[in-house]
């Protein structure tokens, strides 16, 4: 049911109010006090989960039960497809989508990626009370779940504490659009070979991703640069699964600039010639995806 009678202004905010609380619980339960979600419902306010046959009602049955969670849990929750419904103008009915990464056992430091532990929705329903707008009622669905991973069981532990492997990679734009690219060596020892790419390589022990960019780009060409900006970050899955920071530069720089000391040679490519190129797959994913947007005309 939709409250057609509600000033559009007014519809406006309640739908805002209403949204900022579903993203308010998730930065709670992640980054704050988790007790504290309790504050977000209605003094009689209920959270249930059907399949997993719980229902918490009232404020300090909420506190306890958010209060409870592990100390040592690390979770981050995605929420999207959020669509907030006015019913009237004191009530408001919202549908959203939940994704959630979370460990137990966790003690300081980056974790490699891992699956979700659960991919869901909620069903809420809102009251406004006292010109606030409170959760009244929470349903959980989790139609993909598993247990949470507790970090040092059953060798977790060694695998968590293995530092992530990095790399720096720079992207050259030229001054007409094109691409200064570095060929690999044709060597079946290295990862992607015989593959276009930017210029870079692994991150030193103690050293940062922009100096290792700036290091990387010195050795292999002989070039300084000052200021690369950072594009992204992604994984060479089909490499050496490092995480590689990509950085990006344009103009100022010419082929015959860029004495080549390691690889195969360099070149300037088009855009419209890189469907045809062979480049490592996650420097393509990184230039139509995110280098191709930042400089396309207009």
């Amino acid at each position: 049911m939709v409250a057609d009678d509600v000033d559009p202004l007014d519809r406006l905010l309640a739908e805002r109010e209403c949204g900022r609380l579903i993203i308010d619980f998730a930065r709670r339960l992640d980054l704050g006090e988790p007790a504290s979600v309790a504050e977000l419902f209605t003094p009689d306010g209920v959270w249930e989960w059907p399949g997993g046959d719980r229902r918490v009602a009232g404020r300090d049955a909420l506190r306890r039960y958010f209060g409870a969670r592990p100390a040592d849990r690390l979770s981050r929750r995605l929420m999207t497809n959020i669509l907030v419904t006015l019913t009237s103008a004191t009530t408001a009915a919202a549908t959203s989508y939940l994704t959630t990464y979370r460990v137990d056992g966790y003690s300081g430091g980056m974790l490699p990626p891992r699956l979700p532990v659960n991919v869901g929705h909620y069903e809420d329903t809102f009251t406004k009370v006292d010109g606030t707008w409170l959760l009244a009622r929470r349903v959980t669905f989790l139609p993909f779940g598993r247990a949470t991973e507790r970090l040092g069981q059953s060798g977790h532990q060694e695998q968590e504490q293995e530092p992530v492997r990095r790399a720096a990679m720079l992207l050259i734009v030229t001054e007409d659009g094109g691409l200064l690219m570095h060929h690999r060596d044709d060597k079946p020892e290295i990862p992607n070979p015989d593959c276009w790419a930017g210029f870079g390589g692994a991150v030193e022990e103690g050293e940062s991703v922009e100096d290792a960019v700036r290091r990387e780009v010195r050795e292999e060409t002989g070039l300084e640069v000052a200021a690369p900006v950072f594009l992204t970050e992604l994984v060479d899955h089909e490499g050496d699964g490092r995480l590689v920071s990509l950085f990006y530069i344009v103009g100022g720089v010419r082929l015959e600039d860029i004495d080549l000391k390691e690889g195969a040679g360099v070149g300037v490519h088009r855009v419209e010639d890189l469907p045809g190129l062979k480049i490592t797959p996650f420097v393509r994913r990184a230039i139509e995806s995110h280098l191709l947007p930042l400089i396309a005309p207009g």
